[in-house]
């Protein structure tokens, strides 16, 4: 790996999904390397540790990664999320079944303010706690996903009623205390917002509960 990556200065795009060989050492080699990477998948390598992200962000391509992809990297906890801070320039980052990460470890996230698309789906116990951090810090955030997500409530969400750049929001399956009053006011408040995305029987509920010009914004699958 680092042989390949010394000769591959012009490599931009890695992807290393599901590849059962991939380590903490492995980071080490691409957070050494010349490459200038700017998205890096990383989903199913299951040995990653905090002590791997650590090797990532301390090398040089935390000022080139715009993309970084851990899905099910399910040993990672807070501690290695927080060194995320240091990644300048990261727009996308995807933590789906990274069921060790908090609250804590969503409100460092807070702290990357070049943060446009963020994935919480299935798995980061993050609260209303990390959602206002999120709303407050991260002006540039356009989509966020909390697919599954049971530990957000009506207030979360209404942390981005003065958001100027959110677009979409994936509420399904999460479960949580949030009102159709608690959406309305959002989507009218947010005009940047073009869909909330809820599962159907939930959507029914929201039918009852709000105006039907104001549903009309909403996608359900």
């Amino acid at each position: 790996m680092e042989l390949c990556l010394s000769l591959a200065d012009n490599l931009k795009h890695l992807n290393l999904e599901l590849c059962k060989l991939v380590s903490n050492e492995t980071l080490r080699a691409i957070g050494s390397s010349s490459s200038w990477i700017s998205v890096l998948n990383l989903a199913g390598c299951v040995n990653i540790t905090d002590c791997g992200l650590r090797f990532l962000t301390n090398g040089s391509c935390s000022k080139t990664i715009k993309e970084l992809v851990l899905k099910g990297c399910h040993r990672i906890t807070d501690s290695g999320v927080s060194l995320l801070q240091k990644m300048c320039v990261l727009e996308e980052l995807n933590l789906t079944h990274c069921r060790r990460v908090t609250e804590v470890g969503g409100v460092a996230i807070s702290a990357i303010l070049t943060l446009k698309k963020l994935n919480f789906a299935w798995g980061p116990k993050v609260t209303d706690r990390t959602i206002l951090a999120l709303a407050e810090n991260c002006l540039n955030l356009e989509m966020l996903n909390l697919r599954g997500n049971g530990f957000v409530t009506g207030v979360g969400v209404r942390a981005f009623l003065s958001h100027k750049r959110l677009q979409s929001l994936d509420l399904r399956y999460i479960r949580i205390h949030v009102s159709g009053s608690d959406l309305e006011d959002l989507v009218l408040a947010c005009p940047s917002l073009k869909s909330i995305l809820v599962e159907g029987g939930w959507r029914k509920r929201l039918l009852r509960e709000m105006q039907e010009s104001t549903l009309s914004r909403f996608v359900s699958n």
